[in-house]
């Protein structure tokens, strides 16, 4: 094949390409929303599409999806695109699950944020009443600027707080996987409980359990913990477990029923 040749067919396969980018077949049309889970504050999907600020008739070859995904998310904090698929021609559809409300963060007498796992942000609400149905009270002495606090974006806490309070939410649902039956077991999670490095979670039902050097082993502390309060010997009403990391690095959890 010559060199003459070999040019007319770039020449040529570059102005198809042209015609292909261009054409108005290939423009996105519709946007539609597919829920992966069940929805409780996720009702309108027309509303969530025109939440974001879709460019009908931009070629579907030259769409950022990461922009409609973070605006997606930023306006609607319930959700959570696990994909922005694009279906030729001329389609985009929003795969998305309903966030959970796992955390409540008390930010001043008549304010409180309520988060999900990730802690990121779903509502600001004037009054929270600490029920089964609810998410797990947060309370420390850390201090959060109400002012700094967005609907749709992550709580702003420091990295250990933050690093901390996931790791919890996920060892705990390796606990109970089910969230609305986690949320009905405990009632409240108390940071820097006496110490930095020590937290308290009280049980629903009144035991409380109190976590030493919180930093070292968390998983395994959490999950010794837990499996004292399945234990049916203990009176889940009343007592603490105590969990403790023994100087040869062995986790303990000791119950004192308070008797």
């Amino acid at each position: 094949m010559n060199k003459r040749l070999v040019v007319l067919i770039s020449l040529f396969a570059f102005i198809v390409l042209i015609i292909v980018l261009s054409s108005t077949v290939f423009s996105l049309r519709t946007v539609q929303v597919n829920f992966l889970s069940t929805t409780s504050y996720l009702e309108n999907e027309a509303d969530i599409v025109s939440s974001a600020s879709f460019s009908y008739g931009e070629s579907i070859f030259f769409i950022d999806r990461e922009v409609y995904i973070n605006e997606l998310e930023q306006n609607n904090p319930y959700i959570k695109i696990v994909s922005l698929e694009i279906v030729f021609p001329n389609r985009l559809i929003i795969h998305a699950v309903e966030r959970n409300e796992m955390y409540a963060f008390k930010l001043s007498d008549n304010t409180y944020a309520v988060t999900d796992d990730e802690l990121k942000v779903l509502s600001i609400k004037p009054v929270f009443v600490n029920t089964t149905e609810n998410a797990i009270l947060v309370t420390s002495n850390i201090s959060i600027n109400a002012t700094n606090v967005v609907e749709g974006s992550l709580l702003p806490l420091n990295a250990t707080d933050t690093t901390f309070l996931n790791d919890f939410s996920y060892y705990s649902q390796e606990w109970d996987n089910h969230l609305a039956s986690l949320r009905g077991n405990i009632k409240e999670l108390i940071l820097h409980y006496e110490e930095n490095d020590t937290f308290k979670v009280l049980m629903r039902q009144g035991v409380e359990i109190i976590i030493t050097k919180q930093h070292s082993k968390l998983n395994e502390k959490v999950q010794t913990a837990y499996s004292v309060y399945d234990n049916p010997t203990i009176d889940r009403t009343k007592g603490i477990i105590l969990v403790i990391e023994e100087q040869d690095g062995d986790v303990v959890a000791l119950y004192d029923s308070g008797e």
